[in-house]
C-alpha cells in the first residue's frame, strides 16, 4: 500500500468508531450498520451515484441490501474503513464488492479464497463462482486445477463421496 492509500485508510479508521457523525445506514435482513455517506461514496462508484442526487436512498437515509446479514455488512464496512477482511464468509463479501464495483475488495476475497482452495471445497466454490458470474474466481480456480495445485481426481473423488452420502439419506 502506498502512503496516500495508507493515509486514507488511517483517516477512515479514525471515523470507524465515530458514531456521532454517521449519517447513513446499510440495512440487512437482520439489522443495520451505521456509516458515513462520504466514506461510502469514496469507496464505491455505485454507492457514490446512489448517494448523490435525488435518489430514494439519499432522501431516506438508508439502502436496503436484500439477502445479506448484518454480520456480512459489518465485514464489508470493516473492509471499507480499515482494509481488513474476516477469515470466513468471504463469498458474500465478494458479491458485495462485485455489486458495488470495488475491484480491490473483489481481488482480495478471490486471493484469500484461492489460498484455502482444496479438493474438498473446489466444486462448491466453482459452483458459487459460476452461479454468481464471478469470472475472476472461476479463472483462479481453473488456474489452480491446470497447475495441478488441486487435482481433478481428488475433486472427482470428493464429489462422488459427497453425492453418495447425500443419496443414502
Amino acid at each position: 500500500m502506498d502512503t496516500v492509500e495508507q493515509h486514507v485508510v488511517t483517516s477512515f479508521e479514525t471515523l470507524y468508531d465515530d458514531t456521532e457523525l454517521t449519517d447513513f445506514e446499510l440495512r440487512a435482513e437482520d439489522g443495520s450498520v451505521k456509516v458515513h455517506k462520504e466514506v461510502l461514496a469514496a469507496s464505491s462508484p455505485v454507492l457514490r451515484r446512489m448517494l448523490s442526487g435525488s435518489w430514494r436512498e439519499t432522501t431516506e437515509g438508508h439502502v436496503d441490501v436484500p439477502g445479506t446479514s448484518v454480520q456480512t455488512l459489518q465485514h464489508f464496512i470493516d473492509y471499507i474503513y480499515t482494509d481488513t477482511l474476516p477469515h470466513t464468509g468471504l463469498e458474500q463479501i465478494l458479491l458485495l464488492g462485485s455489486y458495488y464495483m470495488i475491484p480491490d475488495l473483489e481481488q482480495r476475497c478471490v486471493n484469500t479464497l484461492i489460498k484455502s482452495l482444496s479438493a474438498q471445497n473446489a466444486c462448491d466454490l466453482l459452483e458459487f463462482a459460476v452461479k454468481h458470474k464471478v469470472t475472476g474466481l472461476v479463472l483462479a480456480i481453473l488456474d489452480c486445477v491446470q497447475s495441478r495445485r488441486v487435482q481433478v481426481t481428488d475433486m472427482r473423488q470428493h464429489f462422488l463421496n459427497y453425492q453418495n452420502n447425500n443419496c443414502e439419506k
